[in-house]
């Protein structure tokens, strides 16, 4: 038997007052209850899972090292299991940390719309945590937890504030983990990982949203101190996420991803002088999927934690993204809102000034209509929601995927394309 124990003391706050008064995170529970699925029945696990189909999630978009090619066929397919083992090990890890912070928050959170929100997550992460240690099995073993997740864990765990286990795992986190996700669904070639990936992408757009309804409102709220510590909270989690440190034997250092390389005759010190000289290269670096920039950044951005105070400390590490890729995470956010209006009959409060309608495009068109309905009512001039014949008719709808459409070339091109059809 193995396990750990930290002492993660929390004030456990009880509310008695049990009607509704955050309604969008209300919405969010009904999606969540709507949106359940199961690891056991909704996966395809009769399908035989061929390792040289999952993929190569370390580096995507590279072509593979010149050590790796050297490698037998046989050896070049265990070492892609092990690398995908090791790393979907990080999430599984990550899933259980998520699973018990998640339960915290249930305790002390003040609100209960909050309270009855976070309680479904605790299942979705005791979901993932099925999933990904039953899909792990088919690769390889589970790996040892990684040093930076489980000091960014234990340190959430540990917070006072309940702010700074909101943002730690909901905002920042769980961020990561969609983006992941995401790149994972899109690259692999495994209808068995895909199908778990996409399913667990689902999931935490819900728990992202949640972080961003909740913290959007309730910082503004905090003292000047509180707040800062906030903002420097955020920053120490990202880069307790990012740092991969070496572990020390007394006076020796160790690779802690070492261990997947044992075994296949490579030459450690030439493989990682290789490494080194790839990850020192502006084009590789860039080509590379960074869900820190792409997607923790920006939500951190979007409820008011990058601040004059820790803007710099971003910007020195590059995870200040272009203002032309923002978006993939407006897009991303966009989805979760359009997920609960799905759900919940009534108006949706998107608020123009951020155009959530970037990266939906695709979405959009895959949907019936519904989904495009729903969009323009949020912005309709009556706010008559459901009533508002105009937003529900055919016209409106070309009129939004045409306005969606021309964001590819200006953002003024949509709030005349959306608001102003709907405006007629």
């Amino acid at each position: 038997m193995s396990f750990e124990t930290i002492d993660a003391t929390v004030q456990v706050l009880w509310r008695y007052d049990y009607e509704s008064n955050i309604k969008p995170l209300r919405d969010l529970y009904e999606v969540a209850k709507k949106e359940q699925w199961n690891a056991a029945t909704d996966i395809p696990w009769e399908i035989k899972t061929d390792p040289a189909a999952v993929g190569d999630m370390s580096a995507p978009n590279a072509e593979p090292f010149d050590f790796v090619k050297a490698l037998s066929k046989e050896n070049q397919i265990e070492l892609a299991k092990r690398k995908s083992a090791h790393l979907l090990s990080t999430f599984l890890h990550g899933e259980q940390g998520a699973m018990m912070i998640c339960g915290q928050l249930v305790e002390v959170v003040p609100d209960m719309d909050a309270k009855l929100y976070a309680s479904t997550q605790v299942i979705d992460e005791a979901r993932h945590v099925e999933v990904f240690h039953r899909y792990i099995q088919r690769l390889d073993r589970v790996y040892p937890i990684m040093h930076g997740l489980k000091a960014l864990l234990n340190a959430v765990l540990q917070a006072d504030l309940w702010q700074m286990k909101c943002v730690g795992m909901q905002i920042i986190a769980e961020s990561i983990a969609m983006g992941s996700f995401k790149t994972m669904a899109k690259l692999t070639h495994d209808e068995v990982f895909r199908r778990v990936v996409e399913l667990t992408a689902q999931d935490e757009a819900r728990h992202v949203s949640y972080g961003l309804i909740y913290m959007k409102d309730e910082i503004p709220k905090m003292n000047e101190r509180d707040r800062d510590r906030l903002e420097d909270f955020a920053w120490t989690a990202m880069t307790l996420l990012a740092t991969t440190p070496q572990l020390r034997e007394g006076q020796k250092e160790v690779d802690p991803m070492a261990v997947i390389y044992e075994g296949l005759g490579i030459d450690m010190v030439k493989a990682q002088s290789e490494m080194l000289s790839k990850m020192s290269e502006p084009e590789f670096v860039k080509a590379q999927p960074n869900p820190f920039r792409d997607y923790a950044y920006p939500q951190l951005q979007r409820i008011g934690l990058i601040t004059d105070r820790t803007l710099s400390k971003y910007q020195a590490v590059g995870w200040q993204p272009d203002p032309a890729d923002l978006w993939r995470w407006r897009g991303s956010h966009f989805l979760a809102r359009l997920s609960i209006e799905r759900h919940v009959p009534g108006e949706i409060s998107l608020p123009w000034e951020t155009p959530a309608l970037m990266g939906s495009f695709e979405f959009v068109l895959s949907r019936s209509g519904r989904g495009a309905a729903a969009v323009s009512r949020s912005w309709c001039s009556t706010r008559a929601a459901a009533d508002c014949a105009h937003c529900n008719s055919p016209v409106m709808k070309r009129q939004l995927i045409r306005g969606i459409a021309a964001l590819y070339s200006s953002a003024p091109a949509v709030r005349a394309g959306v608001r102003g059809a709907c405006e007629q």
